[in-house]
């Protein structure tokens, strides 16, 4: 089989660190990490390497001293070999659950959501999600994107509204001291500037409502169930059209938790043609010891 492509090049964004951190915890050289996750360089390397991560809710760990990428949708996660761990780090860097302490009693399954994901990958996933249906409550088909332009839309809404705040944070910066970037890292700054130039035509309005939707439909007692990534990781001789395709189906999914600022646990799920796939779940705002107690619950 080809070899796969590297760590770094999987960080949709953010946080390339985050690639070669989970690289030293997928290996065994030590027992968690930590990393910034923006648009999923948290929740996808995780998923790719067969461990747990999470992208907590935006806001509740402390995130002084790190570099700033898109101030709205930063967050500072971390990895581990096991849910417990993952759990266990969560106890040390989160405040207490916001709201209710009721447990989870529904699952709502996006079928938008699922249909990005390769059929390999779904059908690798679905015994999986059946076992979480069987722990948590009933399961909800719906369609996550119906009222608000679909996942597609949530992902150019999510790009648009990233690329301004990731220019007006370094913009004033690149203008001026003219550095040397890698072609991919300067086209997306380019793209950036772009973004920064254009009027915003209602994305600010459309993540209010998505984040309304989503908040308005996990209640106190619901968790969303998405795959984590759209399909196994790339091989290293992929063009751009199918990278770029892996990237956008992805960031569709990765997009749902950063725009509505929600927490995100990813656990290892499956296999396809060897290679690990994982699964997510998304709560509510504030449930992100709820959420690491049931990601426990279910690895257990």
């Amino acid at each position: 089989m080809p070899r796969r492509a590297g760590l770094l090049d999987m960080a949709l964004s953010a946080s390339g660190g985050s690639g070669l951190l989970i690289s030293a915890v997928a290996g065994k050289a030590c027992d968690f990490a930590l990393g910034t996750d923006t648009g999923g360089s948290v929740r996808i390397p995780a998923a790719l390497n067969g461990i747990f991560g999470i992208r907590p809710s935006h806001g509740v760990v402390d995130d002084r001293g790190v570099m700033v990428l898109a101030k709205s949708f930063d967050t500072v996660g971390w990895f581990a070999r096991s849910a417990e761990l993952l759990a266990k780090v969560g106890d040390l860097l989160l405040p207490r659950d916001t709201g209710e302490d009721a447990p989870f009693s529904e699952v709502f399954i996006a079928r938008d959501a699922w249909a990005l994901a390769d059929p390999s990958v779904a059908a690798a996933l679905a015994p999986y999600r059946d076992r979480i249906v069987a722990a948590v409550g009933p399961a909800i088909d719906m369609t996550l994107g119906a009222d608000c332009g679909g996942l597609t839309n949530w992902r150019m809404t999510f790009r648009f509204l990233q690329m301004r705040e990731i220019w007006a944070e370094h913009g004033a910066w690149i203008e001026r001291e003219k550095p040397r970037f890698g072609p991919e890292i300067a086209e997306r700054f380019a793209m950036s500037r772009e973004a920064a130039a254009k009027t915003d035509t209602g994305e600010a309005e459309m993540r209010r409502q998505i984040a309304g939707r989503i908040d308005d439909m996990l209640a106190e007692n619901g968790v969303l169930l998405v795959p984590t990534a759209a399909d196994i990781a790339p091989f290293c001789a992929f063009k751009a059209p199918e990278s770029a395709g892996f990237r956008d189906r992805t960031l569709s999914l990765t997009c749902i938790a950063g725009l509505a600022r929600l927490p995100q646990v990813t656990l290892p799920a499956g296999f396809v043609d060897g290679a690990p796939v994982g699964i997510s779940l998304i709560a509510r705002h504030g449930r992100d010891r709820a959420l690491l107690a049931l990601a426990r619950r279910l690895a257990a």
